[in-house]
């Protein structure tokens, strides 16, 4: 695929701005408290691994929009189902821990990742219908 033409797909854009929220997120809950509480090594297992994995898979997806060989279209939407359960999850985690934990110190940051987590959940949501509809 040409270079214009990629630029003007809109499932290479939403990778593009998933990749890009990811990488945000990733900046936003480094060493900070995003998970505390009573399993809070799961916690933390959920927060990161959800970021780390769809960061990894988002380069891995526009490469293959670079290279001309995109990621099935099945593949994509089953990604994109577990990215929306599991961003929902990291967001939720991290609004309770800032309700009960974070708080009173005011961190913004970390009220700034449950807002990228809900609108990374929804851009997944976003993906799976383009992919369905442009492949």
């Amino acid at each position: 695929m040409a270079c214009s033409n990629l630029l003007k797909s809109p499932p290479f854009i939403i990778k593009v701005v998933e990749l890009l929220i990811c990488i945000a997120l990733a900046a936003l809950t480094a060493n900070d408290r995003v998970a505390e509480g009573s399993d809070r090594l799961v916690r933390y297992a959920v927060v990161n691994a959800t970021i780390a994995s769809f960061m990894l898979l988002g380069v891995l997806n526009i490469m293959g929009y670079v290279l001309g060989c995109p990621i099935h279209t099945k593949l994509v939407v089953i990604a994109s189902a577990a990215a929306v359960i599991l961003y929902l999850a990291t967001g939720l985690i991290i609004l309770e821990t800032y309700n009960q934990y974070i708080f009173p110190s005011r961190h913004s940051n970390v009220f700034i990742a449950v807002i990228l987590c809900f609108i990374s959940s929804a851009a997944y949501i976003v993906d799976a219908i383009l992919s369905w509809k442009c492949s």
